[in-house]
Order: C-alpha cells, then sequence, then structure tokens
C-alpha cells in the first residue's frame, strides 16, 4: 500500500496503483518524473479487483489470457522479443 508493492505505469508515464485503475480519471498518483504523490495515494490507492466484485473470475482470467498473447504475438512478429536461452535472455537478432 501506499507506493510500496509496486505500481502500473500509464503510456503518459502516470503512475497507478493497480491494472484495473490505470489510465482512469482520478485514479493517478504522480508521475514516472516527479514520483508518487503523497497527498494523493492516501485518497486514491485501490487493490487489484477493486470493481471485480461478482465477476467470473474464470471468465476473467481467459480474457487477460487472450490479451497477454495478442500482445506478446504482436512483439514477436515485430522482433521484439528476446529469446530465453538456460534461464538468461538473448537477443533475436533484430
Amino acid at each position: 500500500m501506499g507506493g510500496t508493492t509496486g505500481a502500473v505505469v500509464n503510456s503518459d508515464g502516470s503512475l497507478y496503483s493497480c491494472y484495473h485503475s490505470a489510465g482512469q480519471p482520478g485514479y493517478d498518483l504522480g508521475s514516472v518524473t516527479a514520483g508518487y504523490q503523497p497527498e494523493k495515494v492516501a485518497s486514491r490507492w485501490v487493490n487489484c479487483g477493486y470493481e471485480t466484485e461478482g465477476v467470473d473470475k474464470a471468465a476473467e482470467r481467459l480474457q487477460g489470457d487472450i490479451v497477454d498473447a495478442a500482445i506478446l504475438d504482436h512483439l514477436y512478429a515485430k522482433g521484439l522479443l528476446a529469446k530465453a536461452t538456460s534461464g538468461q535472455l538473448a537477443p533475436t537478432g533484430h
């Protein structure tokens, strides 16, 4: 809580407490250049899943897996992923 357990960085550099609040108006907690703004953290920090009461968790995981797979496929096609070799990352040659 309060910036000690991680952050989600939006494409504009804004910091959020979880991926559910990222990009939502009024949920930003600071920026990558300025850091967390303590006066915002106390009133805006939310845990991931704060709006998911009653949501089918299996369907939510499947949706996340589909999005993750699409992003990874895109990055692979562009040559932007590294190959894992013996637990180490190696350049793809692109």
